[in-house]
């Protein structure tokens, strides 16, 4: 059995052991009263299993401890036969878990008892991303291009090239991970070219459109930190495009901010941390003067 299986079983035991509040000695009985079962009904596997656990094997089992293979081959036929579907949804998890293991890391980090990706699965797609330009936050807007999805579902990319914008913007391309956070998103992203170069963003509104499920819009705050100097934290929006070719980076000069959906403005009003002093105080005060 494959260590994919064998994981999504245990964690299958775990799960009803806490939710029906069985003692580990009961667990132990209610395994071996379903291999009385499986013996009568001659299920052609059950050669391989060994359905009388004692306490101690429960026990283990339970806390996370090795197991021999012919205890777990028992677990998972259980499991399979009395709770599929949660056995499929934890066969997912696990196959996830060993395909994007810095994903794993940082949900079992925050103590989430599941890795669930149907939030990033709904965000999957191309956005425009607004926020402060940093040479100039009061007078410019930087729309950047921001992926989500492709040869993984946790892939994101933002970038503002030089040769989208002109210049004035150097080049500027992140790629990192969209995270699960509870009921929230946050992803973490590095330069390829950049040393030491790396953003944290926070996505605390999100907007999705029940009638497909996918995400529409995000607001959120960005942590920057470029190189060896000071970080910098920045308020920023995305807005779900058509395609990657409906995504326009550039820059808005601030006669042209009338233009912008009300709601992006006021994303952006929250305010910024910037590397230079002069430059922390309100966005927002300074769309109005």
């Amino acid at each position: 059995m494959s260590r994919i299986k064998a994981n999504a079983a245990l964690a299958v035991l775990t799960l009803v052991q806490q939710e029906e509040g069985w003692s580990k000695a009961e667990t132990g009985r209610q395994i071996g009263a379903f291999g009385d079962v499986a013996a009568s009904k001659k299920i052609a596997d059950r050669q391989h299993a060994d359905f009388v656990m004692d306490d101690k094997t429960a026990a283990k089992a339970l806390d996370g401890g090795p197991v021999d293979a012919h205890f777990e081959w028992a677990i998972y036929l259980w499991a399979r036969a009395k709770y599929s579907k949660d056995l499929a949804d934890r066969c997912t998890e696990e196959e996830m878990r060993q395909q994007e293991p810095l994903i794993a890391a940082f949900t079992d980090f925050w103590g989430v008892k599941s890795l669930s990706a149907d939030l990033v699965r709904s965000a999957a797609g191309e956005y425009e991303m607004y926020r402060p330009f940093y040479k100039d936050p009061h007078s410019k807007i930087l729309v950047s291009r921001f992926s989500v999805g492709g040869a993984s579902m946790f892939r994101c990319e933002m970038r503002a090239d030089a040769s989208d914008i002109g210049k004035d913007v150097p080049r500027d391309r992140f790629h990192g991970k969209l995270i699960p956070h509870g009921e929230r998103l946050m992803a973490v992203l590095r330069s390829p070219m950049r040393i030491s170069s790396s953003i944290i963003i926070h996505f605390d509104q999100i907007v999705c459109e029940h009638s497909d499920e996918l995400i529409t819009a995000m607001d959120g705050v960005m942590l920057t930190a470029i190189g060896y100097g000071p970080s910098s934290a920045w308020p920023a929006c995305w807005r779900r495009v058509e395609s990657a070719e409906h995504a326009h980076p550039r820059l808005i000069e601030k006669a042209d901010w009338g233009n912008l959906d009300e709601s992006i403005l006021d994303a952006l009003g929250r305010g910024t941390v910037h590397w230079n002093p002069r430059h922390n105080s309100s966005f927002k005060r300074a769309a109005g003067s």
